[in-house]
């Protein structure tokens, strides 16, 4: 016998509302049980995303959260409280230096280059001001700030000075390769 989807979502909608209870309640390991449960049945829900990650930061856990916030996002792109939770919560592990800049650029999509290359080797990074800067002058607000936690700072230099050494090395072998043509 089928599950109805309609059924599916109701009982999604149901943990969510007891997950929603429960953090009202302070409660925040069943609010946490709860939302998971809910997002179990339907992983789509981005407000279950989104109250996880409000729980998780309740509970220290914030990398997380900010994973949380980000699954709410991409769900839903206009889910403001998802934007403005993730904003103030990436505000706040960076005043209490809990994130470093380690290379600005002028354009986000070189950002998210070197964040790809840092997830490859397992360092979490974030993207900061990508949506402060502009085509005509992308460094007019200081650029794009790539950020990673203070404990994997030195790890993400190592790998995007690695990968910069490449560049340099691609290019001299390029150079050796024409002189030897011509």
């Amino acid at each position: 016998m089928e599950t109805n989807p309609a059924d599916l979502f109701t009982q999604a909608e149901a943990h969510l509302n007891q997950a929603e209870l429960y953090y009202q309640q302070e409660k925040y390991d069943d609010s946490l049980r709860e939302c998971d449960t809910a997002l179990g049945i339907d992983p789509a829900l981005a407000d279950a995303h989104n109250l996880r990650g409000v729980i998780l930061e309740e509970l220290g856990r914030e990398w997380e959260a900010i994973s949380a916030y980000r699954q709410a996002l991409q769900l839903d792109p206009d889910f403001h409280e998802a934007k403005n939770n993730l904003a103030t919560l990436k505000s706040d592990l960076v005043a209490q230096g809990g994130l470093i800049t380690i290379a600005t650029f002028g354009y986000p999509t070189e950002a998210y280059l070197s964040k790809a290359k840092l997830a490859a080797e397992g360092i979490e990074s974030f993207v900061a001001d990508e949506m402060m800067t502009t085509w005509l002058y992308p460094t007019t607000t200081g650029g794009v700030r790539l950020q990673v936690r203070e404990a994997d700072m030195e790890q993400a230099l190592e790998v995007l000075s690695q990968e910069a050494e490449a560049i340099e090395l691609t290019a001299a072998e390029f150079d050796e390769e024409e002189d030897s043509l011509g």
